[in-house]
């Protein structure tokens, strides 16, 4: 299957369709006019194109290492929550540089951080050959697209997605290659592979079972759980927010802000801050336990409005 990704033209449906193509690549960011907006996303799955997500702000943002990948996930997610795509598909983030060796352990970092917000299953790189390789290596992306830019011909065969031509249609868009069924697009009716792991089978998505549950109330907005990693394997478990208006109460928020909390001394003195950001009002956002031992606490800035609960694999 072949397709296109564009950032500042807008080619229509129609004539992409006409042309062979059958998917976009299109960006989100903090510059409206580069971004995919509502409307052109309606368009395209109107017009059977299916849609693939890109964060990019510059080029080698990927250097700013965790925080810098979970501030732009944060962006990113809500972005993706308000163009409809699904929980379930992944957001690439752009490594676009030729860049070296030396400088991948800041990328892994940047890609852990944008993990912590979206879920390690979620989160795709577009790069050379050389860093979709050492990402897949490392484990920091499941899902991978390369260009053929800086990639000495090299072709890396777990891709999913492989830009083969820049420039087309007068400077305007590039060719890409989609070399398996699930490459990350929306909408997508088989089963998700979750991308491509190096880490085993520990997929956090489908066979997810609740196994707690506790609502907040009008007064508290907090929700606690302990565990131990020597339990749940590493990201087998997962802390869900659910953002939901409460028709017995005046809620005029979009969204509810939360803020994630661990001790991992599990007294209840030693907390730090692990994530915090707004959540869409009807939506899930999903915050995986990894690398974290202890108590977690999650503090609800609008109270009645969301739930939250510790899901395992089944």
């Amino acid at each position: 299957m072949l397709g296109l990704d564009f950032s500042f033209s807008r080619p229509d449906p129609g004539y992409i369709k006409s042309q062979g193509f059958d998917f976009i690549c299109r960006y989100l960011s903090h510059s409206p006019g580069k971004n995919l907006s509502r409307p052109e996303a309606d368009a395209a799955l109107a017009a059977g194109i299916s849609i693939v997500l890109v964060w990019e702000t510059y080029s080698n943002r990927a250097l700013s290492g965790f925080a810098g990948g979970r501030e732009d996930a944060g962006a990113a997610y809500a972005q993706a929550q308000a163009l409809g795509q699904p929980l379930d598909r992944p957001i690439f983030f752009a490594v676009d540089w030729d860049a070296s060796e030396g400088e991948q352990a800041a990328i892994d970092d940047y890609l852990r951080g944008a993990a912590s917000v979206i879920g390690p299953e979620r989160v795709g790189v577009y790069g050379s050959y050389y860093v979709v390789k050492r990402c897949h290596e490392n484990g920091s992306a499941r899902w991978l697209w390369q260009t053929y830019a800086w990639s000495g011909g090299l072709v890396y065969n777990p891709a999913h997605l492989y830009q083969y031509s820049n420039g087309e249609w007068g400077g305007t868009v590039d060719f890409n290659e989609a070399k398996t069924d699930d490459f990350g697009q929306w909408p997508f009716s088989g089963t998700s592979n979750h991308g491509t792991s190096n880490q085993g089978d520990d997929d956090m998505g489908l066979g997810w079972r609740a196994s707690r549950m506790e609502s907040t109330d009008g007064d508290g907005r907090e929700w606690d759980a302990h565990f131990d990693t020597s339990i749940y394997k590493e990201s087998q478990v997962a802390i869900i927010v659910h953002a939901e208006k409460d028709p017995g109460i005046a809620f005029p928020f979009d969204h509810v802000h939360a803020t994630i909390l661990f001790d991992p001394t599990h007294t209840g003195t030693g907390w730090r801050e692990a994530w915090q950001g707004d959540i869409p009002v009807g939506t899930d956002f999903g915050w995986p336990i990894k690398d974290y031992t202890g108590q977690v606490r999650v503090i609800l800035d609008q109270a009645n409005a969301a739930y939250c609960e510790r899901r395992e694999l089944s």
